[in-house]
């Protein structure tokens, strides 16, 4: 018997080394892209055609970290892509990071058609970070929103991006999650947070993009995320219907770690959005 509980005590180590390394050193580096199609009514036709590119959470610490980011920089160029959008989350750590020079550069290098947008995450303030994701974000030409909007003009009609503060660390303004929208505007309201979409009123926005999440970071078989911080503790990935707000929400898994360096049945992602009008 006493065998028998020691097979078992040393099957179960084995399992949990094999967790572990898979988890800290296999996944975290399998890149996954995403390839989501948006519905869109016939009045937004013009958009139709546009590639739109997400990505978030890199929660850069070191070189390993800079060393991803700079794989998802080449397969972002790769795609062309007609925006590129960053839902937040830059850095894990301001106060301790010294690379700032080497992330303009990295994101600097990213190319859109028409723009680089950016918003902040919960990591991307207190202590030095406010300054420091500010200042990488506008010295990489993205366009930083906080709290306003910004729009452009496609074939004739126009496309808005509405960026909020982070809910957690920030100081959102609470009216942009009440303030209609125009119906023949298609508008695309970037939170980090995805929870904040219950906050939403009816016709703020036909898209939101998120990220914070990570997927939880971990998943078991029928249990799901593991990890479910604040913020994303209704959604955690993918997209959803939000029929009471007359809205769509996507939530993008991130491709860094935090709290601990692990994944599992989460791998990191970018996400690719094609928009198609329905009938």
């Amino acid at each position: 018997m006493k065998k028998k509980y020691t097979k078992i005590g040393t099957a179960l180590i084995l399992m949990l080394l094999l967790f572990i390394i898979y988890a800290a050193f296999i996944e975290p580096k399998q890149l996954k892209w995403e390839h989501i199609t948006i519905p869109i009514p016939q009045k937004h036709t013009s958009i139709q055609s546009l590639k739109i590119i997400q990505f978030s959470d890199t929660h850069v610490k070191n070189e390993k970290e800079q060393k991803q980011l700079k794989k998802i920089v080449e397969q972002i160029n790769q795609a062309k892509a007609d925006f590129v959008i960053f839902t937040g989350d830059l850095i894990d750590n301001p106060n301790q990071f010294m690379y700032e020079d080497v992330l303009v550069e990295l994101l600097g290098s990213i190319q859109a058609h028409y723009g680089k947008l950016a918003i902040f995450g919960n990591h991307d303030h207190g202590g030095n970070g406010t300054r420091m994701y500010t200042h990488i974000m506008e010295n990489s030409n993205f366009q930083l929103l906080r709290n306003h909007s910004t729009s452009f003009e496609i074939k004739n009609k126009t496309l808005t991006f509405v960026g909020i503060d982070d809910m957690i660390l920030g100081q959102p303004d609470y009216k942009l999650l009440h303030t209609p929208k125009n119906d023949n505007v298609y508008t695309i309201l970037l939170a980090h947070e995805p929870d904040f979409a219950l906050e939403l009123s009816q016709n703020v926005a036909d898209l939101i993009l998120a990220g914070h999440s990570h997927g939880g970071q971990i998943q078991f078989p029928f249990l799901g995320a593991w990890i479910r911080p604040i913020g994303a503790k209704v959604f955690t990935e993918g997209k959803y219907e939000l029929v009471k707000q007359n809205s769509q929400l996507y939530v993008n898994t991130g491709v860094g770690t935090t709290r601990i360096p692990l994944r599992f049945l989460v791998p990191p992602s970018i996400t690719q959005f094609e928009f198609q009008v329905y009938s």
